[in-house]
């Protein structure tokens, strides 16, 4: 199964609904959205970092 990631930069990109958000971007955070992108979950994941 492929999961895909999107990053999102703007408003203008962010998707018009989503099933699940996740805000934290730690190793729970990361974990939770991974588990539910395999559950064809659609996610988004809010960090306060930019950790490009």
């Amino acid at each position: 199964m492929r999961i895909n990631v999107n990053t999102v930069a703007d408003s203008e990109t962010f998707p018009s609904a989503v099933d699940v958000i996740v805000i934290g971007g730690g190793i729970i955070g990361t974990s939770v959205s991974y588990a539910l992108a395999k559950r064809e979950r659609s996610v988004a994941l809010f960090e306060k970092r930019d950790w490009r």
